[in-house]
């Protein structure tokens, strides 16, 4: 299962300012006890401090950010690693204050966010209720066949409502939205009743994915420096999410 999740705009400011403080007092201990530009010059060369200021800065402009992947344990590509324990989305969260000294740029590089529009959250709220029905609002989620089954009988609807679209940032919202919630709830994977169905289904999802990409961020209404790479490395982990879960045949997911 990929562990992702949604950042608050709320909960993005809490986690900022309580890791505004860490890094303070991370530099604070670091740095001579004077005033002035030693402090200041330490504060600079700190990669996490800086890379946290600008996520903060960059993710005002939108709802709220998306996290799709964190710190990279080993030194890994983001989209090329098959090893998940690399990626610990956690230790960013629960970030230690000698831990946070020790990040590199290396690391941070590796981090990916997707940025949330307001329509976006709407959208991923909208597909949860209509895919979890009764359940969208619970705590404690109960699947069985019928889910997949479910998944399979809305695809249909979303996908007619995809095509008949003509603005693709509408588009983007809606295949970005759809697929965030397949890959949370991905029992449908391995337990449905379509056979073939579902395996057009992916095949169908890819094709409709590879067709987005191919336009420009403009069109998508999506920025280049978090968003479009976030994007490339959130398809990559639902590809090997997909390409791993069991079927006769075998899923492909070819966004690419």
């Amino acid at each position: 299962r990929i562990q992702s999740s949604i950042i608050t705009m709320s909960s993005i400011k809490r986690k900022h300012e309580s890791l505004e403080d860490m890094t303070n007092t991370v530099e604070n201990a670091s740095a001579p006890q004077q005033d002035g530009p030693v402090v200041k010059k330490v504060a600079a060369a700190n990669p996490f401090r800086r890379f946290m200021k600008h996520l903060e800065e960059f993710r005002q402009k939108f709802e709220c950010a998306a996290m799709v992947q964190g710190l990279l344990r080993s030194s890994s590509n983001d989209d090329e690693s098959d090893d998940e324990d690399d990626d610990d989305e956690d230790y960013l969260e629960m970030m230690k204050e000698d831990e946070a000294a020790k990040v590199t740029q290396q690391q941070l590089d590796n981090v990916r966010f997707v940025m949330i529009t307001k329509n976006r959250a709407n959208l991923i709220l909208f597909f949860r209720k209509k895919l979890l029905g009764d359940q969208a609002d619970s705590c404690l989620l109960m699947f069985d066949t019928s889910f997949g089954n479910t998944v399979y009988q809305y695809y249909q609807t979303w996908k007619r409502r995809f095509n008949k679209g003509k603005d693709w940032t509408q588009k983007f919202d809606l295949i970005f939205s759809l697929t965030w919630n397949l890959n949370e709830f991905d029992t449908w994977m391995v337990d449905n009743e379509e056979g073939e169905g579902m395996n057009q289904l992916v095949k169908d999802l890819a094709g409709a994915w590879k067709r987005v990409l191919r336009k420009t961020d403009a069109e998508l209404g999506i920025d280049s420096e978090f968003t479009r790479p976030g994007i490339v490395c959130f398809l990559n982990k639902f590809k090997r999410s997909v390409e791993s879960a069991y079927s006769e045949p075998p899923y492909r997911f070819r966004f690419e």
